[in-house]
C-alpha cells in the first residue's frame, strides 16, 4: 500500500480499555513516518513512534504540533502491525502525583523526537498517583 492509496485514516485511543472521546491528529510528521513505512510494514514495529506521552495541555491539535502542549510523562511502547492497524500500547503502573489527563500523544524518541499523533481529550479524566493507566492508540489506515 501506498500513502496515495490511502483513502482514510482515523484512530481510536483507550484508557484501561474504555474507548475515551478526543479529537485526534495524524502530524505531518506522522504522515511522512507512516508514508515511509507502508512499503515494509515491520517498519512500524521496529521503529515507528515507540512512546505514549500524556499531558494536561487543553490546546486543540494540529497536523503542525511537534509535541504535546504541558506533557507530564513518556514511557517506552510496544508497536505491533496487522490488518492495516498500528497499536501503540504502554501501561503507566503509577505516577508522581495525581493530574487531569487531557493529551496523549505518540512519540518516536524518550525525550524530544518527533510527534506522531495526539489526542486531545473531549472530558478531563482525572488520574490518581496510585492509578496505574492502560493507554492503547489504534491508528487505522484504509
Amino acid at each position: 500500500m501506498r500513502l496515495a492509496a490511502v483513502k482514510e485514516i482515523t484512530t481510536i485511543l483507550e484508557v484501561n480499555g474504555a474507548e475515551i472521546d478526543a479529537i485526534d491528529i495524524i502530524t505531518m510528521r506522522g504522515l511522512e513516518t507512516i508514508a515511509s513505512c507502508l512499503g515494509s510494514p515491520d517498519n512500524f514495529t521496529l521503529s515507528w513512534m515507540t512512546y505514549i506521552a500524556l499531558g494536561q495541555g487543553e490546546k486543540s491539535p494540529s497536523t503542525e504540533d511537534m509535541y504535546l502542549e504541558n506533557e507530564l510523562y513518556r514511557r517506552l511502547a510496544t508497536v505491533s502491525y496487522s490488518e492495516n492497524v498500528v497499536t501503540v500500547r504502554t501501561v503507566f503502573p503509577s505516577f508522581s502525583s495525581a493530574f487531569i489527563l487531557r493529551e496523549v500523544g505518540i512519540l518516536d524518541k524518550l525525550t524530544g523526537g518527533n510527534l506522531g499523533a495526539r489526542w486531545s481529550l473531549t472530558s478531563d479524566l482525572d488520574i490518581a498517583a496510585t492509578d496505574s493507566a492502560d493507554i492503547k492508540c489504534m491508528i487505522y489506515i484504509v
